[in-house]
C-alpha cells in the first residue's frame, strides 16, 4: 500500500510517499548470532585504507529490500573484523530460510557519501550449511568493475565467521509436542491490596464491573483452561504416553495471606471454596464464584508469603513423576495482581514471576526459591516432550 505524504495543511509534500508491506509470518521467536570479517577488500581511500562496514539486508516478496543490520565502521582496515550482532529470525528472514539476503559492503565516508566496494548474495539456509561445512565465505563483487574488466575477480571475501542459532519455542509448540499441564490459581488476600469495601482496593466488589483480580482471573485462565490436560493413566496413548483425553478444564484455586473461618488464624495456602479435600473448581467461571463467595468470608492480612502454595504445587508434580501418572507434563500456577504465574516441569525447580499491578510488594523470580529450594532454572536438556524437544524454564507475565 503506498500513500503520498501530506503536509499540515493536507497539500503533499512533494513526490515524497510511503509504503506499508505486511507480510505474514511464522510465530517462531528464535535468533540468531552472527559474525562477519572479510578479507582483501578494495582500498578506496587515497592516502589511508578504506574503512568498510557491512549492511545485510532481507529481500521481501515484491523485490523491495529491508535493511536487517548494519555493522560498525572498522577504520583503516582492508581485513576487517565485525563485532558479533544477535538478530530475531523474523527480522533476518522473516522465518523462511530459503527468503533471499544480500550483503553490501560500503567504504565509510565522514560526509555520507559512503563508497561502493562490492556485494554478495545468499540465505540463511545456505549460511546454515555452509558454515557446518567450513566454508562460509563469500566473494565481494562489484558488478560494474565485472563489466568493465575481463582480469577483475572480486572486491575481497566476506567470510561468516561465527553462527549460532537459538530456537525459541513457544507455549504452543510444547502442547503439541505432548507436554500436559494442570492449572492451579493462587490469589493474594493480604491487607495490602486494600479494604474490599473501599473502591480502590483490588479486591473491590462492584456489581456493574469486575475488579482487577477477577480481570485477570478470566483473561489468564480463559487461555490456561483449553491447554488443562491431566488425566488418569488409562487415558494415555499406548505407544508415547501422551494424554488422549480433551482438557478437564478444572482448575486448582488457593489463596494465600488471610485470616480464616473458622479459627481465623492466617493461612498462606488454603482452598477458596473451603474445601481441603477437593480445590478444584469448574472451569474459570467455578474460580470466580468460588473467589466472590470466600471474599466476605476472610479476612484480608498478611504477609505476602507465595513459597508454601508453590512448594505445594512442586511436591503435587514431584509425585506425579514418581508414580508415573504423568509422563511429560508441567504445572502451572496462574497468579492474579500481586502474585504471578510459574512453570515447572515435573520433578524439576521451579521459576516464578508475578503480575504486579499495585504498590504491594510482588514475589519475584529470584525470591521464589527461598522456601524449600523450590525457585531456580530448569536444566536444560533434562525434560523432553515426546517429539525429543528440551524443555526451558517459562515465565509468563
Amino acid at each position: 500500500m503506498t500513500r503520498p505524504l501530506l503536509l499540515k495543511l493536507g497539500r503533499t509534500a512533494g513526490k515524497s510517499s510511503i509504503t506499508v508491506v505486511a507480510e505474514d509470518i511464522s510465530g517462531n521467536n528464535g535468533y540468531v548470532e552472527l559474525s562477519f570479517q572479510a578479507r582483501k577488500l578494495d582500498d578506496k581511500d587515497l592516502f589511508s585504507k578504506s574503512d568498510p562496514f557491512l549492511e545485510l539486508f532481507r529481500i521481501n516478496r515484491d523485490g523491495s529490500e529491508q535493511l536487517v543490520y548494519r555493522t560498525e565502521v572498522v577504520k583503516n582496515n582492508l581485513s576487517p573484523v565485525w563485532e558479533p550482532f544477535k538478530v530475531s529470525l523474523n527480522s533476518l528472514c522473516s522465518c523462511e530460510e530459503t527468503r533471499p539476503l544480500k550483503g553490501l559492503v560500503w567504504d565509510h565516508d565522514s560526509r555520507g557519501r559512503h563508497d561502493f566496494i562490492g556485494e554478495f548474495s545468499t540465505t540463511f539456509a545456505e549460511m546454515q550449511k555452509a558454515f557446518s561445512e567450513g566454508r562460509a565465505q563469500w566473494e565481494c563483487v562489484n558488478a560494474k568493475y565485472k563489466q568493465r574488466k575481463r582480469s577483475y575477480r572480486n572486491s575481497g571475501v566476506v567470510v561468516l565467521a561465527g553462527l549460532k542459532l537459538h530456537r525459541v519455542h513457544s507455549f504452543l509448540d510444547y502442547i503439541m509436542g505432548g507436554c500436559q499441564i494442570h492449572c492451579t490459581v493462587a490469589i493474594d488476600f493480604t491487607a495490602s491490596n486494600g479494604d474490599p469495601r473501599n473502591s480502590c482496593s483490588l479486591h473491590h466488589i462492584d456489581p456493574r464491573q469486575p475488579n482487577e483480580y477477577l480481570r485477570a482471573l478470566v483473561a489468564v485462565g480463559e487461555v490456561c483452561q483449553d491447554y488443562d490436560s491431566i488425566c488418569s493413566c488409562e487415558e494415555r496413548g499406548p505407544r508415547d504416553g501422551r494424554c488422549l483425553s480433551s482438557s478437564d478444564k478444572r482448575f486448582s484455586a488457593l489463596g494465600f495471606g488471610a485470616r480464616i473461618p473458622p479459627k481465623y488464624e492466617v493461612s498462606h495456602d488454603f482452598a477458596i471454596n473451603f474445601n481441603p479435600e477437593d480445590d478444584e473448581c469448574e472451569g474459570i467461571q467455578g474460580v470466580v464464584e468460588a473467589y466472590q463467595n470466600c471474599l466476605p468470608q476472610v479476612q484480608l492480612y498478611g504477609p505476602t508469603n507465595v513459597a508454601p502454595i508453590i512448594s505445594k504445587v512442586a511436591r503435587m508434580a514431584a509425585v506425579e513423576e514418581r508414580t508415573g501418572e504423568a509422563s511429560v507434563g508441567a504445572r502451572v500456577w496462574a497468579g492474579v495482581p500481586g502474585g504471578g504465574l510459574a512453570l515447572r516441569v515435573e520433578g524439576a525447580p521451579a521459576l516464578g514471576g508475578s503480575r504486579q499491578t499495585s504498590g504491594t510488594g510482588s514475589t519475584s523470580a529470584k525470591t521464589l526459591g527461598q522456601d524449600g529450594g523450590v525457585g531456580g532454572q530448569v536444566p536444560q536438556g533434562r525434560f523432553l516432550s515426546s517429539r525429543g524437544w528440551p524443555w526451558a524454564s517459562c515465565v509468563l507475565q
